[in-house]
């Protein structure tokens, strides 16, 4: 029925899937989701125990390794900075486990960004805040600096150095340690 379709539409449109225009040339046009949107699906995947936190940390690991390789191999000197900026604001965050959890995001979205493949940077992104909000309610006691430098260190400096299976094989040692802390 055509209440029917108008109700999907607006729950489309809330969503930011559709743009609806109202008029004699209106019409419902597909847009691009935001990664918010993608990000609370996620997240209510977790919330309702259809996905539990190892299963979301092992996709992410998944992406992670491979976004490590691809940004060693396609890094600009400009990523190169901007890895190295979000690892220093990381550190610098010592006894607030939110702050942490915001730059430790920042340093692997720099990376996945670095990757050259944008679908991967959006991916995490969204993957990221998912798991930002998963990961607190777990996670409340922040991570001391050379526990940060130590799983983080080599993944900056595999990039840097533009060494595709010195990344491909520091990222595992960063998700093993997550996996213990979940």
């Amino acid at each position: 029925s055509r209440a029917t379709l108008r109700q999907g539409l607006s729950i489309l449109a809330q969503m930011g899937l559709v743009s609806v225009q109202r008029g004699r040339s209106g019409g419902a046009v597909v847009t691009t989701p935001p990664t918010a949107t993608v990000s609370a699906s996620i997240a209510l995947l977790f919330q309702t125990r259809a996905v539990t936190a190892g299963q979301l940390s092992e996709f992410r690991r998944a992406l992670e390794v491979e976004a490590a390789q691809l940004a060693a191999i396609r890094r600009s000197d400009v990523d190169v900075s901007e890895i190295a900026t979000a690892l220093d604001a990381y550190l610098s965050r010592g006894s607030d486990a939110a702050a942490q959890n915001v730059h430790g995001r920042g340093f692997h979205h720099a990376v996945a960004r670095a990757s050259g493949n944008p679908l991967l940077a959006e991916t995490m992104a969204s993957i990221n805040d998912a798991f930002a909000e998963c990961f607190s309610m777990l996670h409340t006691a922040p991570d001391p600096a050379p526990l940060i430098h130590a799983l983080h260190w080599p993944i900056f400096d595999a990039v840097r150095r533009q060494d595709a299976g010195a990344a491909r094989d520091a990222m595992p040692a960063h998700f093993d340690q997550h996996h213990r802390a979940l």
